[in-house]
């Protein structure tokens, strides 16, 4: 027996159909839009077996029906915007003091500032002709002493009126309080420009208190040019049955001998994380950069 003429197919689009709009409501434009057009394709099929429909109201019945999932998504997208600019994304900060003004979802976006270090004087790694020289000096670390981001679409920084706090990503945790992936990003200027034509990779070390293995990557931009993105293969280890701790990994980016840029003064260190996880922060924070020379 077919679909369309079995009594399930009724149910089963009112199934789809109901989660379709339930997805949409929840921001979820694809999936919704993928059961809406597998519930309306069923419930055609059963209503043209049952001789309801002929071919032209099923025609004027497809053209009613895309316009109004076009106003329905304009709809949303133009209540969340509205609900943003009047309330802010950002419904909680995760940490053991919630932070103040955070969970009223208020705020449009985060600026996390670190402990303050003092400024590492730049000395540019080079490689040494002598061999059995301690290559550990030829390397170059920066201690990470920026500043983290969160933000969401369509900002590309968090707003003038975002929330400021002194914390460490490893330790709180933001969560959307729409339908949208949080952004974040580590920013960090250094003190004198750095030459690029030193290095044939740099290392960033981590400090990840993540719980959810292989949901993150990170993409390293110096300057303006993008070194690529790697995985985030560590994950959060448990140190009591309630209390899990930070794991420290290290990801090495390559450093081509050909690069469009010759200098950087500052990097940037993007974190992506997709699906629903994107929700919330990653509990990662970035502890140092090394600059390995060439020949190492």
């Amino acid at each position: 027996m077919r679909l369309a003429d079995s009594p399930y197919g009724t149910l089963l689009a009112s199934l789809l159909l109901q989660s379709g709009a339930a997805a949409l409501l929840a921001g979820r434009s694809e999936l919704g839009g993928a059961f809406v057009s597998a519930g309306s394709a069923i419930l055609i099929n059963r209503l043209k077996a049952a001789g309801i429909l002929s071919h032209e109201r099923i025609q004027a019945f497809l053209k009613i029906a895309a316009s109004a999932v076009l106003i329905l998504g304009l709809g949303l997208r133009l209540f969340m915007l509205y609900r943003r600019s009047h309330q802010g994304p950002f419904s909680g900060a995760d940490t053991t003091e919630k932070a103040a003004g955070i969970s009223s979802g208020k705020y449009r976006g985060v600026i996390l500032w670190t402990d303050l270090k003092p400024h590492t004087a730049l000395v540019v790694p080079r490689p040494s002709p002598k061999r059995g020289l301690d290559q550990s000096k030829q390397t170059l670390s920066i201690p990470f002493d920026g500043v983290y981001w969160f933000f969401q679409f369509p900002d590309r920084r968090p707003p003038k009126n975002s929330y400021s706090i002194r914390s460490n990503p490893s330790k709180t945790g933001f969560r959307s309080a729409e339908a949208l992936s949080i952004q974040m990003e580590a920013r960090q200027n250094f003190v004198s420009p750095i030459d690029l034509s030193c290095c044939t990779r740099i290392g960033v070390e981590i400090s990840n208190a993540d719980r959810y293995a292989g949901s993150v990557w990170l993409e390293l931009i110096l300057g303006s040019e993008s070194f690529g993105r790697l995985p985030v293969t560590s994950v959060a280890q448990r140190v009591t049955e309630s209390e899990w701790g930070p794991t420290t990994e290290v990801l090495n980016f390559a450093v081509p001998a050909s690069q469009g840029i010759r200098h950087f003064d500052s990097a940037t260190v993007r974190f992506i994380r997709y699906g629903r996880l994107g929700m919330s922060s990653p509990r990662i924070a970035i502890e140092r950069f090394t600059l390995v020379p060439r020949g190492l």
